[in-house]
């Protein structure tokens, strides 16, 4: 009978041992994982601000582009599509080329992807 009171109490320990751990894993990765996600956020909020800015700065560069346009005697019409016509032409392929990559198809399908499966495999 002393035997299975010892073997009970071991499992009992184990047990109650195992919980105690895990909770506190549970309790840690909960922890770190409240922490990434402050962390992205902060850097989120600061990427928008630096965007915000960036954009603001590019405005103005190019209404001075258009202004310097306008000062060596073109017209606002011709300034404008002068300036505007190459960065509109470069917004879309970058545009387009987000949207590609954002989904999934940075290649055309008819390339297949750019490693086979037995190749993953070998190496």
């Amino acid at each position: 009978m002393a035997v299975e009171r010892s073997i009970t109490g071991v499992v009992s320990d184990l047990f109650s041992e195992f919980s105690g751990r895990f909770g506190n894993e549970f309790r840690i990765a909960r922890r770190e994982t409240s922490e990434k996600i402050n962390l992205l956020r902060r850097s989120l909020v600061v990427f928008g601000l630096g965007a915000a800015l960036l954009m603001a700065g590019v405005v103005i560069f190019l209404e001075a582009a258009v202004a310097g346009l306008i000062t060596a005697g073109f017209s606002l019409a011709v300034s404008s599509l002068i300036v505007g016509g190459p960065i509109l032409f470069i917004g879309l392929i970058v545009l387009c080329t987000g949207a590609s990559i954002s989904s999934g198809r940075r290649y055309s399908e008819s390339d297949g992807p750019a490693r086979q499966a037995p190749d993953l495999r070998q190496k």
